[in-house]
């Protein structure tokens, strides 16, 4: 794919280098009938795809810290990653890794390190939000816990965790009366998963239920809140630069389109409609794309700013995926529609991560809230 505006003002050699590292791999291993064959087996991905990934592009141990036996990227590489992830619809679950891998990160004890060890050796984490956090839904997470100090028992369930049916490894962000509490637990400390039936495979959801199960407790009070707080903003960074790339995916199939589909003898790209659909997707990917390289970059210098920077990221980055997926499908006509062309797989992965860690109304309501320095409302 050649460079696009922007690129070189965002991101520098060792970053455009490694996006295409990410494409020559994904070119090869995970293209469209790769991806639809691996949504259609029972882990929703191939795990021999996911080991090469781990073993000869280290994307699990891109967020974990050097000490602690990871790469140490920065969130610009994670996002220029993600982008391309989210362009090839890839299932591997790199989101939850991330999201996990970020918030252990604040961390330093044993227990968290002996997680971030499995993650940077390709173990699938699924991670369960607090009930507080950005975009959490009623009734989504009812996890009970029983005991105090390091000892915990989690009784309730967790719906819509990304992942859950794949992990080898649960991380729970949930509170007792003493306040915010993470917790960790195995697939074999007796949760019971329910795999839900998604609109988007690519992004397989799981009900996890649990009935008086042991869990480590890894951190209590502002620490577990603190831990989320960086997870949230590396998952929502991870959420917008996929979307972007969604996005952009949708803009070169349609522009590929219009430049050999004829109609009457002419290019339907010659029209002025096909043209103004294709401007239109291409103003809102440019706008996503800066705003998510931003956010990227303010995460990684930690800027004061960096939390309303990830949520307008998120928003723009929303808006997009779901204009051009939608565009696409209309450039494409008859064709568009069908089973058989991948314009419906962007157009479901689109509206599927739309309730991942908030709407876009979700964004502009924290985003608002960071802003004025007020309460967000409460979400449904």
């Amino acid at each position: 794919m050649p460079e696009l505006a922007g690129d070189r003002a965002f991101l520098g050699e060792d970053q455009l280098e490694l996006r295409r590292t990410i494409q020559a791999f994904l070119g090869k291993h995970v293209d469209e009938s790769a991806v639809r064959r691996q949504v259609e087996t029972a882990d929703r991905f191939d795990r021999a795809v996911w080991a090469r990934m781990t073993t000869e592009l280290g994307l699990p141990a891109l967020a974990v810290p050097e000490e602690r036996g990871g790469f140490g990227a920065t969130a610009l590489e994670v996002a220029v990653v993600a982008e391309e992830l989210g362009a090839a619809l890839a299932p591997q679950p790199f989101l939850p890794v991330v999201l996990a891998a970020a918030g252990l990160a604040t961390l330093d004890d044993r227990s968290s390190t002996v997680v971030l060890e499995s993650i940077v050796d390709g173990g699938v984490v699924a991670v369960v939000p607090p009930p507080t956090a950005v975009g959490a839904s009623r009734g989504s997470q009812s996890v009970r816990v029983l005991g105090t100090g390091d000892t915990a028992r989690l009784t309730g369930k967790a719906d819509f965790v990304i992942s859950g049916a794949q992990a080898d490894r649960f991380l729970v962000y949930t509170d007792r009366p003493e306040g915010p509490l993470l917790v960790t637990l195995t697939t074999g400390d007796g949760v019971t998963v329910q795999e839900r039936t998604c609109l988007d495979n690519t992004r397989p959801q799981a009900c996890l239920v649990f009935d008086d199960v042991p869990a480590t407790v890894l951190a209590s009070g502002p620490e577990s809140a603190a831990a989320w707080s960086r997870a949230q903003r590396w998952g929502l960074l991870v959420l917008a630069a996929g979307e972007a790339g969604v996005a952009r995916r949708c803009l070169e199939m349609s522009v590929e389109y219009g430049g050999v589909r004829k109609q009457f003898g002419r290019l339907i790209g010659s029209h002025q409609a096909i043209k103004h659909r294709c401007t239109d997707m291409l103003i809102a990917l440019d706008l996503a794309r800066a705003a998510v390289r931003d956010a990227a970059i303010a995460v990684r210098d930690e800027r004061p700013d960096a939390g309303t920077a990830v949520h307008q990221a998120r928003y723009l980055a929303q808006q997009a995926a779901e204009f051009a997926t939608r565009e696409c499908i209309q450039v494409h006509g008859g064709i568009g529609f069908t089973w058989e062309h991948p314009a419906h797989l962007y157009y479901k992965r689109a509206r599927a991560d739309a309730a991942v860690l908030g709407s876009s109304t979700d964004q502009l309501d924290a985003f608002a809230a960071l802003t004025l320095q007020t309460p967000s409302r409460s979400r449904t």
